[in-house]
């Protein structure tokens, strides 16, 4: 039999050995075993997540999986976070959801008297059914399109007509229902009824832009107490986006004045989650802003979660997905310019979950144009709380989900989704079409049975090393995907640099 002497677990072989052959003794050793997720040796780090979770399937005990939940969690305030330790958690979040729900609630108010939050990225946030026709077993199916009889509307259908798809719910077209899923108005207020630049309101303005938001007053006016900035000014109506309702404002702090986006989170439709939601967000702003210092992610200024969650950022601007095509000397550059931004996220353990030309913004007045610019990632994270509690085809366009998000036999939503779905917005880059298209169950099939066209059989002037490029970031199997965001920033480097040299 195996030993389990502290001495011999630093041997990936030994740890699993006697977990399989012991996993209550071994319970004792749990220190010993969370420590190794701290060793430099990859093999160690995976032979304590596979110990950790193997001896918590065994014996399903509530305080171990309590013990490995504040443990593991400890460590995610660590300069370096590994990715199997991340992935333990997720995992653990998943299996054992209500267990860790219980613990977060813990830590979440023990930190709170300590006067910080520092609560883990959980969850695998994976349901088997969120994009299938049938309900899943917390609820989350199809979301049943407002007047409609059943839940497979055939309004929805996904094209290459980025123009047609400007409704970020995917779900309905313009002349459809004016209620959302959740049940709510929806905001006769678009993007293009927005001020034109923006510039400091009237007092007519401003009392119009109070009188749209009903019973946002009160959260608006709770902001501008809570922020960091000295005074909040409204600049316009109120633009009812994917995750939230946006305004454009102008915040000052001392002498120095900067115009922002200011976004209020959407509820839950479940009053009931709002607690869950509130803290789920807390983590994912805080991981947000931790990570906004890189020039293709979207910059947070400020944010908090009273009176609700609310964000204010540095404007994005239009969104990849209601864009023309992007010129072809700039495809390179912002292909590696937002695989780069993944790889910042990745190293600081940081998963997007909600990768798409929606997510992927360019400042305003640069389409088309012949300066350089930044893409820029957008909603860091927020996918990884909003699915739990929303339709998650709302907030992210299935045409570039991976497969995991479809069938649970795929796997966990970790950092090789954002890979996969990485790899989906190459492809639209690179070739100015999704590439999946068609009704839901059209899309859902093509994911997870067909590759898709080959990009430089749509664009003559796309080499063929860019197919390879974007079939392995789209791989089915995640273990055949890149293994890091960075092997495939550097496959993009070396094409580029050859065309050059050519």
């Amino acid at each position: 039999m195996a030993s389990s002497d502290p001495d011999e677990l630093d041997d990936p072989f030994s740890v699993l050995v006697s977990v399989l052959q012991e996993p209550e003794q071994m319970r004792s050793q749990l220190p010993r075993i969370v420590s190794l997720f701290e060793d430099d040796d990859r093999r160690v780090r995976l032979s304590a997540a596979w110990a950790c979770t193997a001896i918590a399937n065994e014996l399903e005990d509530e305080d171990t999986i309590a013990y490995l939940i504040r443990r593991l969690s400890d460590r995610l305030d660590e300069e370096h976070v590994s990715l199997e330790l991340t992935t333990t958690l997720d995992y653990l979040s998943t299996r054992y959801s209500k267990q860790v729900e219980q613990v977060l609630s813990q830590l979440h108010e023990e930190e709170r008297e300590r006067g910080s939050i520092p609560l883990p990225q959980v969850g695998n946030f994976t349901r088997s059914s969120y994009y299938s026709t049938e309900p899943s077993r917390d609820g989350m199916g199809r979301t049943k399109i407002a007047g409609s009889d059943t839940d497979d509307d055939p309004r929805s259908a996904y094209t290459n007509s980025q123009r047609e798809d400007t409704d970020q719910t995917r779900r309905v077209s313009e002349d459809d229902t004016e209620e959302t899923e959740d049940g709510r108005e929806r905001d006769e207020q678009s993007t293009d009824d927005s001020e034109e630049g923006g510039g400091p309101s009237t007092d007519d303005d401003q009392e119009e832009a109070f009188g749209a938001m009903g019973e946002q007053r009160t959260a608006i006016t709770g902001i501008a107490t809570a922020s960091r900035f000295d005074k909040l000014h409204l600049l316009a109506s109120r633009r009812r986006q994917r995750y939230a309702d946006v305004y454009d404002a102008l915040v000052g702090r001392g002498s120095e004045e900067e115009a922002v986006a200011l976004r209020l989170f959407h509820d839950p439709p479940d009053a009931s989650d709002r607690v869950e939601f509130v803290a789920r967000m807390r983590t994912q702003l805080t991981r947000w802003e931790a990570v906004s210092d890189h020039p293709h992610v979207v910059t947070v200024l400020d944010w908090g979660i009273d009176p609700k969650p609310w964000l204010a950022t540095r404007f994005a601007g239009e969104p990849l997905a209601e864009s023309e095509s992007i010129p072809a000397g700039r495809v390179f550059d912002d292909a590696i310019g937002l695989a780069a931004a993944v790889s910042h996220l990745h190293a600081s353990g940081v998963v997007h979950g909600g990768i798409d030309p929606g997510n992927v913004a360019y400042p305003d007045d640069v389409m088309g144009s012949d300066t350089q610019q930044q893409p820029l990632l957008d909603n860091v994270g927020l996918m990884n709380a909003f699915r739990y509690h929303f339709e998650p085809a709302l907030h992210l366009d299935p045409r570039y989900a991976a497969p995991e998000y479809f069938d649970s036999q795929y796997g966990g939503i970790d950092h090789r989704t954002d890979i996969y779905q990485l790899g989906a917005v190459l492809y639209y880059l690179f070739t100015g079409q999704p590439p999946y298209t068609g009704e839901f169950e059209q899309v859902r099939e093509g994911v997870l049975t067909e590759e898709p066209t080959a990009p430089s059989t749509i664009r003559e002037d796309v080499p063929a090393t860019v197919d390879e490029i974007i079939k392995k970031s789209m791989a089915r199997d995640k273990l055949t995907r890149y293994e890091t965001v960075e092997h495939l920033e550097q496959d993009l480097v070396g094409i580029r640099r050859r065309g050059e040299d050519g």
